[in-house]
């Protein structure tokens, strides 16, 4: 089995059309010595203090798992869920390449309308997301912060210590899909999270259910076995487990087009207790495909409907790719200074508290990981943000750091 390589990528995963699927490995350009000229920085939307770091790497919490050994076990599930696609390289070739183009024709219906199209994507695009995600929410921003959302949640416990009752986490994927749900699974193998089980719910317009039962199932039932292994191979794979438990993580996907939810659609969605929200490689999407309207009318209603106390995480492209066209003279606007803009100040007694804002972070792949294709590094954006209301002291919360506990 030919091993991965990693060349820089820092392209979104939902935006196939600017991703060359033959691009070979370029080398890095010398750096100058020329200081960039700085950007004045932004007046915050609030009171509270946060960081943005410059192309930094991503770091976890202590309580993440061990990473290369937990990569690896990702990209198995991978494999094995889709080894029809991933053991027909020139097939898998050419159905990418349909995606790209109807991506870039903009016929979505056509790009994601049949199942072949979706295994084809999740094998390629998912793999490198999942394990991405996984190290976004063992971030301390949201690992430390997740504490709150709980019922009888007590603000005094040493958020770092191991709890001994069991939780439930509720996650709310808007545009997710294999890679949230990987994601998901890998969190719970945390050090922190031994006690907690999670409830997942998947959003997204297309119809990727088949896709998310199929990794649900390679996630919670042990790896596959070759009928010729010895039978000291079977047992130590029988001993392995799933790489999650079933009874630990359930979930659920939903088919919509979140822009044009009512807020009793969407409350229904997110349900009536404190939700983690993740917009990962979909809040440029909203705002492209949508508009400046359309998208703030859908953040406003998120603001409405979210129970208080919970959080919301958004992931996107960093630097140029994160840049939408708005208006008839297309004049583009960075992501994070619309979604600033269209989340600060009060909104009806409630307002959005800034935990952090990193605009270049790297996400790089351990040497040695073993997968059929090639996958790639990311460079990303992240911002943590929690619901409070407004007026009220600002509750207990884990502010972002160049450094991790």
């Amino acid at each position: 089995m030919a091993k991965h390589k990693t060349p820089n990528a820092n392209r979104g995963y939902r935006d196939q059309s600017k991703i060359d699927l033959d691009k070979k490995t370029t080398k890095p350009k010398p750096k100058t010595t020329t200081q960039p000229k700085k950007k004045p920085q932004e007046p915050k939307p609030d009171s509270v203090p946060s960081v943005s770091t410059g192309d930094t790497q991503q770091l976890p919490t202590r309580w993440a798992p061990e990473e290369l050994q937990e990569q690896q076990l990702m990209l198995d599930v991978f494999r094995s869920t889709f080894k029809t696609v991933l053991t027909s390289p020139d097939e898998m070739n050419k159905t990418l390449q349909e995606i790209k183009t109807a991506l870039f024709n903009r016929e979505f219906d056509k790009a994601f309308g049949n199942e072949d199209h979706l295994d084809a994507y999740a094998a390629r695009w998912s793999p490198t997301r999942a394990l991405c995600y996984e190290r976004v929410l063992h971030r301390a921003t949201v690992e430390l912060n997740l504490e709150s959302l709980y019922p009888n949640h007590d603000p005094s416990r040493d958020a770092t210590a191991l709890p001994k009752e069991p939780r439930t986490l509720r996650i709310v994927s808007v545009g997710g899909g294999a890679a949230e749900l990987a994601a998901a699974a890998a969190f719970l193998r945390g050090g922190l999270q031994q006690t907690t089980t999670a409830e997942l719910v998947l959003v997204d317009s297309a119809p990727w259910r088949c896709v998310v039962d199929k990794l649900y199932a390679g996630l919670t039932t042990p790896p596959p076995v070759s009928p010729y292994a010895n039978a000291a191979a079977k047992a130590a794979a029988a001993a392995a487990g799933p790489f999650i438990p079933a009874e630990r993580l359930s979930v659920r996907f939903e088919q919509h087009d979140v822009l044009s939810l009512s807020e009793e659609q969407l409350a229904a969605v997110v349900g009536d207790r404190p939700v983690l929200l993740t917009l990962c490689f979909t809040l440029n999407e909203l705002f492209t495909a949508g508009g400046l309207g359309k998208a703030t009318v859908f953040l406003g209603a998120l603001t409405a409907v979210l129970p208080l106390d919970s959080l919301l995480l958004v992931v996107d492209s960093a630097g140029s790719y994160s840049e939408i066209g708005l208006g008839s003279q297309a004049k583009r606007y960075p992501m994070q200074w619309l979604m600033d803009k269209v989340l600060g100040g009060d909104r009806a007694g409630r307002r959005w508290i800034r935990l952090e804002k990193d605009e270049s972070v790297w996400f790089r792949l351990k040497p040695g990981l073993d997968y059929p294709i090639q996958l790639e590094n990311m460079r990303h954006q992240v911002h943590v943000h929690r619901l409070a209301q407004d007026g009220m002291p600002d509750p207990t919360l884990f502010l972002g750091t160049s450094a991790y506990s």
